[in-house]
C-alpha cells in the first residue's frame, strides 16, 4: 500500500502521529531504524518508509508503479498519471498480519488513509486492487 502525496505542503512523521492520537490515543508512529511503526495498542499494524522525489527509493517505487500501469489505456489512467507528475513524496506501508484477521488489520490501518486523503492531496494505491481518491476507487489495476 502505498500514498502518493502530491500536495505542496509536504508531510512529516511528528504530523501523521499527531493526526492519529487526535483520531485515537492508542496510536502512535514509533522509529525503527530508517522505518517507521504504525501501531495501535501493543500491536503494530504496518512498517513504513517515506520517500521523497530525488531519492532513489522514490524512484524505484514510482518506476514500479508506473509500470504496473503500462497495460491501461492512456485515458483511462489520465488522472492518476496528473497525480503522479506531481508527487513530491510517497507513503510506502507494508502491512503486519501478525496473527490477526484481514479485516481488523486493515480497519486498524483505515485511520492514516482517511486523514490522508482528506488533508494532502494524493491517491491511495493497493497493490491487486488499484487507486483511491477521497471519493473511492478512480482506476483498477490488478
Amino acid at each position: 500500500m502505498r500514498y502518493l502525496v502530491s500536495d505542496p505542503r509536504g508531510l512529516s512523521w511528528s504530523e501523521l502521529d499527531e493526526a492519529l492520537r487526535a483520531f485515537d490515543a492508542a496510536y502512535r508512529i514509533e522509529q525503527e531504524g530508517s522505518e517507521r511503526r504504525l501501531c495501535y495498542g501493543d500491536g503494530v499494524f504496518g512498517r513504513m518508509t517515506l520517500a521523497q522525489r530525488g531519492e532513489p527509493f522514490f524512484a524505484e517505487e514510482f518506476d514500479d508503479l508506473q509500470a504496473a500501469m503500462e497495460h491501461i489505456p492512456l485515458q483511462d489512467r489520465k488522472t492518476v498519471r496528473q497525480v503522479m507528475q506531481h508527487t513530491q513524496a510517497i507513503i510506502v506501508l507494508k502491512v503486519v498480519w501478525e496473527s490477526r484477521d484481514t479485516e481488523s488489520t486493515l480497519e486498524r490501518i483505515q485511520p492514516l488513509w482517511d486523514w490522508l486523503l482528506a488533508h494532502r492531496t494524493g491517491l491511495l494505491q493497493v497493490d491487486t486492487e488499484g487507486y483511491y481518491g477521497p471519493s473511492g476507487l478512480i482506476l483498477v489495476v490488478r
